[in-house]
Formats: structure tokens, sequence, C-alpha cells
């Protein structure tokens, strides 16, 4: 029997990588979230005042500084999951360093550089 499901994340991905504007969209979702959270973390800040409004009490709130929080923290770590990486150095920072989790000793537990120097010391 042939299995006809489509997996969602693989069209997902796959599809992404077609997109030409793709680091343009980065880089602007990235600001914007920023600009989102900048002004989320200064509210209490901005009103001065005991926020007496419904605007200002929601701005203020704990919840949405929060998820204005892990929504930047998602988009600027975004070509870390998605592909086509902007920094494909990156990756192997990553891995380097959950392999270091394992196997604390440097030299024997991840390679740096493809030429086998460690250039990041």
């Amino acid at each position: 029997m042939v299995d006809n499901q489509i997996d969602l994340r693989w069209w997902l991905l796959s599809n992404l990588a077609r997109v030409e504007y793709l680091p343009i969209i980065y880089r602007i979702s990235v600001i914007v979230t920023f600009i989102i959270f900048i002004f989320c973390a200064f509210s209490p800040l901005i009103f001065l005042r005991t926020p007496t409004g419904k605007i200002q009490k929601f701005l203020s709130s704990n919840l949405i500084f929060i998820i204005s929080l892990v929504t930047f923290i998602l988009a600027a770590r975004c070509p870390g999951f998605l592909p086509p990486m902007l920094n494909p150095d990156e990756a192997q920072f990553t891995a380097g360093a959950i392999k270091l989790l394992k196997d604390p000793v440097f030299w024997r537990a991840i390679q740096v550089h493809p030429d086998l120097s460690m250039s990041i010391l």
C-alpha cells in the first residue's frame, strides 16, 4: 500500500527554501518583533502613572511582555531552524555546544573548523 500522506513540515521547509526574498523578510520580522519587545519592556516608563485604561493595563501586563520576548527570540533564531541558513557555521557551533554538554573536554569533543583548527578560541 502506498502512503499518500503529505508531510506538512517537509513541504513548508522545501517551499521556504525557494522564497527569493527570505533574508529580507527575516530581517524585517526581527526588527518589528524587536520594536514590539522594546515597547512592551519600556511601557511602565511610558505610562508613568498607574495604568487606568484597558490599553495601558494590557500593554503593561506580564503576559504581553513574555509573549513579545518569546516571539522575538523565535524570530531571531529562525535561521537556525529553517533552510537556507544565513550563517551555516552557526549550526556547527550549536552542535558543538550540545556535544560539550555530553563530553566536556573541548579538543576531544568537537571540531570547530573544517580544517581542524580551533579558530574561535
